[in-house]
């Protein structure tokens, strides 16, 4: 496969891209140059293997957590109370089913604040769970309201 930009006036705004299937090409001739084209025995840029790397790094890495944000086999509701917990908080995680804010909060299935505690040994933590069920009481007065 090839990528073919014309350029039409030296800004990418105004250029035509043209994608050209190499199996399918039988010759190629140079017609002429465009102006201000690089000599054909221009060299090419070197590549910073480096920088590519890293790039690279963080595109999996920001491929990784977007992926972790994803629970493994939940409902689309649950789902749904996840992606609302982790606007609002951040720090959000799956823990099994079991959505876990902060380290000091869970809520595990139905995704109500009924269902909502805080992990053992947490101290401090009773006024996040108050603060959870409160918004777990407006996502699903939300639902209903929708419904």
């Amino acid at each position: 496969m090839a990528v073919i930009r014309e350029v039409r006036e030296h800004t990418y705004l105004r250029a035509t891209v043209h994608t050209v299937n190499l199996a399918a090409v039988t010759h190629v001739a140079v017609l002429g140059r465009a102006e201000g084209a690089l000599a054909a025995t221009a060299p090419l840029p070197r590549l910073d293997a480096g920088s590519m790397q890293a790039r690279v790094n963080e595109t999996a890495g920001k491929m990784r957590a977007e992926l972790s944000r994803v629970g493994d086999g939940v409902s689309g509701d649950a789902q749904a109370v996840f992606y609302m917990l982790h606007r609002m908080f951040g720090d959000v995680r799956w823990s099994g089913a079991d959505v876990v804010i902060h380290g000091t909060v869970v809520v595990p299935a139905p995704y109500k604040s009924g269902a909502a505690r805080v992990l053992t040994g947490v101290p401090a933590a009773d006024a996040r769970l108050g603060f959870v069920k409160q918004q777990l009481d407006r996502f699903w007065a939300g639902r209903a309201g929708s419904a």
